[in-house]
């Protein structure tokens, strides 16, 4: 880092044969008490990031000038250049052909806007602006796409490992009029064979859409006895809690419980508070949410921790939910034209509050903690709305208030990607919409997609229809087939993110952090990756019974089959997808581990597992296992000791599949590896042997047209094994 010359100049340059310049400022530096501004030369035009936004392709545009707010609100997902939930001002360049990549945080968390645009010479620039704080950048070298998440979540903080039932289907909406409405449409799924590990309750459940309460009338009074019959069929349950407090001081024992520890956020002075403040409201800051007028909960006072945790701890003595969903924590007042609320009149019209710099920093690690004090030892789950740099440690993340547009579908492959290049790799948008009237085509092809996000869940809004997939036998069919595929490589997916708790690993990768000096990767964003493994290309245009799908170069396989698709490239390939398909693939190089699929992941944590080997264009592979309780907390500080957690490591080559063990546990005592599949077997195989041991022949099958072996094991699965195909 060095001074280019001019007041607050600074370029960053990367110690390379060119010296290629990841940071270089341009132009002059403003420094004021409420503005902030800083002009980049970037370069490459290969920019992604900056969110949260309804971005139209992840790959930003430097043709038109275009200019974007970064400031935390609760707003429909509608399409444009407009802030959303989250903030993160953090960014990544890929610098050059080769796919030398650096990326940029802004530490700051004022209000926010960046703009793209070129240069007089043509070259690309960035301008951030911010109304406060300081200008706060940490640069991190890279040099790949893969190791900028591994630093940048080193930095922030490693994302937290979710329990194992989490990663399963989910269902969901805002509009059950009843515990009866719930239990038919838990039903009609099940009888449908459709997974289901996570039933989730908006605000209907609550009395007057309070916290902390349950309808008292007929309709949702049983909810205890709901969640009980929930839980006996191994569907855990996430209720919903806004941070926002009804101001009934007199018969609402939360909000009076909060008034007797003074922690709902305060006006500066008591001259500030409105003339209209309610009656018994005193100084508190007032908005407007579900219950109606309702105090903030401010957790950065240390005392609302305690009231928080208290509230949550005798809520859950009532209904034994399972984890937290945290909504409107942007946080969010309906009231903006109701109340009198206004900044005093100064020569700046809008001084500089802390609780400007404070808005869009919720502390979602508050509601963390209260779960973790409920379930001492156990991963809590909280999902939130809002998000900032760091939240992965405390959170996983959905999208929002979307829409049932195939574009709304499309745009939430591009939002799944930047959440993960913002440490935040569990993550999903609402399955079919949140808003409007999917029809069965939609719903159908967004199924699909959602099967593969890394957070899957089906949720949408009072006042439509209910959208589960039950719904249609269509859309059954399809979430049956597909969703099977899902938990059936769970293992593969809690793995990455393992690797990514434990060192920053990507989970949803674009193609470009595989191959970031593939020019043409670096655009594709209708098409993801979980780990180095599977591609996933969704069917994502109405009518649509083909698609293009981009084949970086190497072997790839199609996933269902096993048969080879691609050997080289790089290539684009249409390949045929009626409704009923979703394209997926298998790229050469990795051992994908899987498990035999169930309705909920307490009944397929207990059957077999196996492995998919698919080699490489040298014939060999390579894979990890991570297994463990599913919801016990990690031993970070004696890991190596640690008798809850279980790794294997997979190597093929030479026609021979070792598994080693890295950590042995008791975990893994009642299972086996029942299955291998050897992928992009070229020639019928004369016997196959295990340990050594010629196995039976009719316990290995080869299909000749298809190129994929299938052998029947059963090892013990904490033991170290080699299986051996010979010809």
């Amino acid at each position: 880092m060095t001074d280019s010359g001019g007041p607050g100049s600074k370029e960053c340059w990367r110690a390379t044969e060119q010296f290629s310049k990841n940071f270089e400022t341009v132009g002059p530096l403003s420094y004021e008490d409420q503005f902030l501004q800083v002009h980049l030369r970037l370069s490459s035009t290969f920019l992604y990031g900056l969110g949260e936004g309804m971005h139209s392709s992840f790959l930003h545009s430097f043709h038109n000038r275009t200019t974007s707010p970064l400031f935390a609100r609760d707003q429909l997902t509608y399409e444009g250049d407009q802030n959303e939930y989250g903030v993160h001002p953090y960014y990544m360049v890929l610098e050059d052909d080769l796919g030398t990549s650096h990326s940029v945080l802004l530490y700051n968390s004022n209000a926010m806007e960046y703009s793209t645009f070129l240069l007089n010479d043509g070259t690309p620039g960035l301008t951030l602006r911010t109304i406060g704080g300081v200008l706060d950048f940490h640069i991190l070298m890279g040099p790949k796409p893969d190791h900028l998440i591994a630093q940048y979540t080193n930095l922030v903080g490693r994302p937290l490992l979710p329990p194992y039932w989490s990663l399963g289907f989910g269902l969901s909406r805002w509009g059950y009029n009843s515990t009866q409405h719930v239990r038919e449409v838990v039903a009609r799924n099940k009888a449908a064979n459709i997974p289901q590990d996570v039933q989730t309750l908006d605000i209907d459940y609550m009395q007057n859409k309070r916290d902390f309460t349950i309808d008292s009338n007929e309709t949702w009074s049983d909810l205890p006895n709901l969640v009980q019959e929930l839980h006996n069929d191994g569907v855990k349950v996430i209720l919903i809690f806004d941070p926002a407090i009804a101001t009934d001081l007199t018969s609402y024992p939360p909000a009076m419980h909060g008034r007797d520890s003074d922690v709902f956020v305060k006006w500066l002075s008591s001259d500030l508070v409105p003339d209209d403040q309610c009656d018994g409201c005193g100084d508190y800051l007032v908005g407007r949410v579900w219950p109606g007028d309702t105090f903030y909960p401010d957790f950065f006072n240390p005392q609302t921790q305690q009231w928080w945790t208290k509230e949550v701890a005798d809520f859950h003595k009532v209904v034994g939910f399972d984890g937290m969903w945290v909504d409107m924590n942007e946080p969010s007042s309906f009231g903006t034209n109701v109340y009198s609320i206004m900044c005093p009149q100064n020569q700046w019209d809008d001084p500089p509050y802390p609780t400007k710099a404070a808005h869009i920093v919720d502390n979602v690690s508050k509601r963390l903690r209260a779960l973790e004090a409920l379930f001492p030892g156990r991963r809590p789950f909280v999902l939130s709305r809002s998000t900032f740099p760091g939240s992965g440690r405390y959170t996983i993340h959905w999208l929002g208030d979307n829409f049932s547009t195939w574009k709304q579908m499309r745009l939430s492959v591009i939002g799944m990607l930047e959440f993960n290049l913002f440490g935040i790799p569990m993550v999903g948008a609402d399955i079919c919409g949140f808003s409007g009237h999917p029809h069965q085509e939609l719903c159908t092809r967004w199924t699909q997609l959602g099967a593969f996000y890394s957070f899957s869940r089906n949720h949408n809004m009072q006042g439509w229809a209910d959208q589960d997939p039950a719904v249609w036998p269509q859309v059954a069919q399809v979430a049956r087939d597909v969703l099977a595929l899902r938990y059936q490589y769970l293992p593969y997916l809690y793995t990455l993110l393992y690797l990514a708790h434990t060192e920053g690993g990507g989970v949803v990768r674009p193609l470009l952090n595989q191959f970031p000096g593939d020019m043409t990767a670096r655009g594709v964003d209708d098409q993801f990756m979980w780990g180095s493994g599977i591609m996933v290309a969704p069917v994502l245009e109405e009518g649509a019974t083909e698609r293009e799908v981009y084949f970086p170069q190497g072997a790839w396989y199609d996933l269902v089959t096993g048969a080879p698709v691609v050997t080289g490239g790089p290539t684009n390939s249409r390949v045929q997808a009626p409704l009923e398909v979703l394209p997926l693939y298998v790229l050469g190089g990795v051992v994908l581990p899987f498990q035999h699929p169930a309705l909920t992941t307490t009944q397929s944590r207990r059957n077999g597992l196996g492995v998919t080997v698919a080699p490489d264009e040298a014939g060999e592979a390579c894979g990890l296992l991570f297994w463990d309780d599913g919801e016990s907390q990690l031993d970070h500080n004696n890991n190596n000791n640690n008798n809850n957690t279980f790794l294997m490591h997979f190597n093929f080559t030479q026609n021979e599949l070792t598994g080693e063990v890295l950590q042995t546990s008791t975990v893994v005592d009642d299972l086996k590896l029942q299955t291998v599949q050897l992928l992009g077997v070229s020639q019928s195989p004369q016997g196959v042997t295990v340990n050594g041991v010629a196995l039976s022949q009719d316990l290995w099958v080869y299909d000749s047209l298809g190129g994929v072996l299938l052998a029947t094991t059963d090892l013990p699965l904490g033991e170290r094994f080699t299986v051996r195909v010979d010809y």
